[in-house]
């Protein structure tokens, strides 16, 4: 058994697999742990007091985050010793020096009745260097409408709990609050809750703001003193106009813009000024827009000459495009890298009309996703599968990465692509909702030689001559097919495929692994990877190769999840 001075000199690398080896065994055994749960903490307290380097390895690896479960600590008030989460000290050095995003549960009361920063009064003297984010979810109880409120007061008290984020993190560039009401009957929440965000907000230059609820609640946020933004994200189920006016008193600066919202994002909103001038973001690099939209299928007004968007680089409107004409796509086509887009009749119309991509129109792009939707009452954006792939292929020879939601075959997809030889780059190919045979596979990876990546469902054995039996498999393949030398590394596996098919796609994998000595392949996540395994344990004893044993061992032992 090592003694502690050998461990006191263990280099940095030899660490890090240690306590990678020790999590990733207690995770095993005791499923996904909470990294902040007292088990985690004694699992490494026994390195952290023997090991010089586990300060290192604790920085690169968990102690990222640093996690105050204020609610909690309010709750158990009573009897400290009870605390929920550890403190600075409990992992045997100060951790709060290393931390770089601080994440903080609380509700809104305990803010408002300065319980909060009561709870928080051990920390006072602690400060956080590295801190650059700070994640913030807040259950709001809100105000019961015969409550008496000392508004003083309350304001008094959200502005010690910000004034002690601003003290703990004073280098905080960003700001994630995630707001969870309670039920629908609180009244008076929305000023205050209000007051709380727009405070917070005014700490950093990157916000976030929404990602769960449970029920709407009206918030006054108090956003017009907010500048100098270089990033916004608005994930919540309300009205999107007030972080739309704040995009646009902030357009000089945004870098990033990010709706995720239930809610109509509405595009000709966000440059159009309330006093009708024209809002331009000359600075903005990503724009994403996701949600369901009520934009009508017709076309929108037109600003003829305006180049809102000069410097996108990312592009991903998963809602129903804005614009009648090419107003988000105008003098950026120069920057454009990706593409992610939804199509109906009338945004196709668009595209055609306006010839907004060409073969040499778009020099960067390289990712290219196109979905498709109908107008409601009539055909879909394309009468084929054949006209939707050659439109997405049209758009530019150059991606690298492509991705289709809409089912076709394989065949179809390869009719349109074995004529264009300059597609022969792509690299990174997803096909949902397509129904791949271990054939066509074979036909994609030779037809495709630079693709190193495909995400697609769970593969089938396809037709394979009636006297050989799944035990000659191995046999009949490496006699059909060749060791290719090919740059094909991984097959993601986009859904559960169920107990049915598991078998059938590891004899897929399998057989794949003896054509492509480098393939490997990931699941959508850690729960189907213990009964994956079986499925591909079972099939290796059965075909009993000692042969190709060592590789297919390999592949088994390399199953990762994707998430």
């Amino acid at each position: 058994m090592p003694s502690p001075s050998m461990l006191q000199k263990l280099s940095l690398h030899v660490v890090q697999i240690l306590v990678s080896f020790v999590v990733d065994r207690c995770r095993s055994e005791m499923g996904d742990i909470n990294t902040y749960s007292k088990e985690y903490v004694m699992l490494l307290r026994p390195l952290l007091w023997v090991c010089r380097n586990i300060r290192a390895v604790a920085h690169l690896l968990y102690f990222s985050y640093y996690n105050l479960d204020i609610l909690g600590m309010v709750l158990k008030m009573a009897n400290t010793t009870q605390r929920l989460l550890p403190y600075p000290r409990d992992f045997g050095y100060p951790t709060h020096e290393l931390a770089k995003e601080l994440y903080i549960l609380v509700d809104d009361m305990s803010i408002y009745g300065g319980l909060a920063v009561q709870a928080l009064s051990p920390f006072s003297g602690y400060t956080f260097p590295q801190m650059c984010a700070v994640d913030i979810d807040m259950f709001v109880a809100g105000l019961d409408a015969g409550s008496r409120i000392n508004s003083a007061l309350v304001e008094a008290n959200i502005s010690a709990f910000v004034q002690w984020i601003r003290n703990a993190a004073p280098s905080v560039t960003e700001i994630r609050a995630r707001p969870c009401f309670s039920n629908t009957s609180i009244v008076a929440t929305g000023r205050y809750f209000g007051s709380l965000v727009s405070q917070l907000f005014q700490l950093a230059d990157r916000v976030e703001y929404g990602r769960s609820q449970q029920n709407k609640v009206p918030v006054e946020l108090q956003l017009d003193d907010i500048h100098n933004l270089v990033h916004i994200t608005y994930a919540f189920d309300g009205d999107v106009g007030q972080f739309i006016q704040l995009a646009r008193q902030n357009s000089q600066t945004l870098g990033c813009l990010v709706f995720e919202s239930g809610a109509d994002a509405d595009l000709c909103r966000l440059i159009r000024d309330v006093d009708g001038g024209l809002v331009t973001f000359p600075l903005l690099q990503i724009l994403k827009v996701d949600g369901v939209s009520n934009t009508p299928l017709l076309p929108r007004p037109v600003f003829p000459g305006v180049v809102p968007f000069p410097s996108l680089q990312i592009i991903r409107v998963n809602t129903r495009y804005a614009f009648g004409d090419d107003t988000l796509f105008r003098g950026n086509a120069a920057t454009l890298r990706t593409l992610e887009l939804i199509v109906d009749p009338v945004t196709e119309a668009m595209i055609c009309r306006y010839r907004v991509f060409s073969p040499d129109s778009h020099p960067k792009l390289q990712c290219v996703a196109i979905r498709v939707i109908g107008d409601g009452n009539g055909p879909f954006a394309f009468a084929t599968a054949t006209d939707y792939i050659r439109f997405t292929l049209d758009i530019s020879p150059r991606v690298t990465t492509l991705v289709f939601e809409t089912g076709f075959s394989c065949a179809e997809f390869l009719s349109v692509l074995m004529p264009r030889e300059n597609y022969a780059f792509i690299q990174h190919l997803t096909l949902h909702c397509t129904q791949l045979t271990f054939a066509d596979a074979i036909t994609l990876i030779k037809s495709l030689p630079l693709l190193s990546v495909l995400c697609a469902r769970y593969p089938v054995i396809g037709p394979i001559p009636n006297d050989v039996a799944i035990i000659n498999l191995p046999t009949y393949v490496c006699a059909k097919y060749a060791p290719m030398r090919t740059r094909f590394r991984y097959w993601r596996l986009s859904y559960y495929m169920g107990l049915a098919g598991e078998f059938e796609a590891a004899v897929c994998m399998l057989m794949l692994a003896l054509v492509c000595p480098n393939f490997d392949f990931v699941l959508p996540n850690n729960l189907v990877i213990k009964s994956f395994k079986a499925q591909l344990e079972l099939v290796i004893g059965v075909w009993r190769v000692e042969e190709h044993e060592p590789r297919l061992r390999r592949l088994l032992n390399h199953l990762s999840p994707s998430n």
